[in-house]
């Protein structure tokens, strides 16, 4: 059962300099903000992270940054994106079969419109592993056009 998760529901994308800490990338003027998040939403079960509109890259990038740190500091068990869920039972069934779980094979799971966005890249490995050891489960809710490449 998963116990707690992060609802990533709109593509995640940019890249920043990473301020010292971090693993993943984030605009040095958002720490104040990222550690009030990470803070508000630490005792939460789920966690809801949208945007004001699509294609503001900074809010994606601080989304990236926000997981990172509700998975590693606060205990959260899973990541569900708004993507295919077919395409996740399958990743799901590879990782109870003792297969890796490969970036490439994560992406193709989350779908084209964040598959290949270039800055989205920096997530994929740092999903991939912590799924790869059970740390983490991930899932997807919605369909979405962007879906290229999916069974």
């Amino acid at each position: 059962m998963i116990g707690r998760a992060v609802l990533a529901l709109a593509a995640l994308a940019a890249a920043w300099t990473a301020p010292v800490g971090a693993r993943l990338p984030v605009h040095p003027d958002d720490g104040p903000a990222l550690a009030g998040a990470t803070k508000a939403l630490c005792s939460r079960r789920i966690a809801l992270l949208g945007e004001a509109n699509h294609g503001d890259a900074r809010t994606e990038q601080f989304k990236i940054a926000l997981i990172e740190r509700l998975v590693d500091r606060c205990g959260f068990t899973a990541v569900v994106f708004e993507a295919s869920f077919y395409e996740f039972v399958a990743l799901e069934r590879a990782r109870q079969a003792d297969q890796p779980v490969t970036p490439d094979r994560l992406a193709t799971a989350i779908g084209g419109l964040w598959r290949y966005n270039r800055t989205f890249q920096p997530l994929l490995p740092w999903l991939a592993d912590r799924v790869t050891s059970g740390e983490l489960r991930i899932g997807g809710i919605d369909l979405q056009q962007g879906g290229q490449g999916q069974d």
